[in-house]
């Protein structure tokens, strides 16, 4: 059968409160169909791909849109990916989590979005192995900021971690020409709002992270406390 799982992030440690990668896995055969229905999808309302910050904004292609046809494009790709079976994965980390370790501290840890991805790739070869015990391959939205450094980051992580056998590749494409990426794209994206929303108090989820959640996700939120345990950890 053979897995693959796709990632992209959402936010900046510039100008944002949370910086999250979000993830998609399912079957090559389940993404073989999934990504050309996406596609038709998009087609169909005259838009060659997802971006989640230009479609959140009405902007580029999305420009003049009403809310019910961004609600009824939202509707159609969840359903899509419903119907592909994917499994969500997702990392989020604070800033202010981030801020608080020493600059020592941040320069092992690298950048909040190393942590992030490392947590997302953990749960890649946890799923690969619990619940298919098959191999999976791992695609990496090729941004300029981090697409090489995520590499690396991948080769060092491979070195030590158990599961490490179940990957049976790591690549990095471009979102704009992978369907899967934009589905990536759209959770780590619903990912940071929901985070913006239950830090400034909102008790009500957003509908697309709402419907998120029956994909039986594997979620994790990096606060402070977790980071200084793997601050003792890296000191041992």
């Amino acid at each position: 059968m053979g897995f693959q799982a796709f990632f992209d992030e959402s936010g900046s440690t510039h100008d944002t409160d949370f910086m999250c990668v979000g993830g998609v896995i399912a079957t090559a055969d389940a993404w073989s169909t999934a990504s050309t229905a996406w596609t038709n999808a998009l087609s169909a309302v005259g838009v060659p791909s997802l971006h989640m910050r230009e479609f959140a904004h009405s902007r580029g292609a999305y420009a003049g849109w009403t809310e019910d046809c961004r609600q009824a494009l939202l509707l159609s790709l969840l359903t899509i990916l419903r119907g592909a079976h994917v499994t969500v994965l997702g990392a989020a980390m604070p800033m202010n989590a981030w801020n608080s370790l020493s600059a020592e501290e941040r320069k092992a840890f690298r950048d909040p979005y190393f942590c992030c991805l490392q947590e997302v790739f953990h749960g890649t070869l946890v799923h690969a192995e619990l619940v298919g015990r098959d191999s999976v391959e791992l695609i990496v939205a090729d941004h300029p900021e981090f697409g090489v450094s995520a590499e690396a980051l991948w080769n060092t992580y491979c070195g030590y971690h158990d599961l490490a056998h179940r990957a049976s590749g790591f690549s990095r494409q471009s979102p704009r020409c992978c369907a899967p990426l934009q589905a990536a794209d759209l959770v780590a994206y619903e990912v940071r709002k929901s985070c913006d929303m239950i830090a400034s108090g909102e008790t009500k989820l957003r509908w697309p992270f709402q419907q998120l959640l029956g994909t039986d996700p594997m979620l994790k939120f990096i606060d402070g406390d977790y980071l200084r345990r793997q601050v003792e950890g890296l000191a041992l």
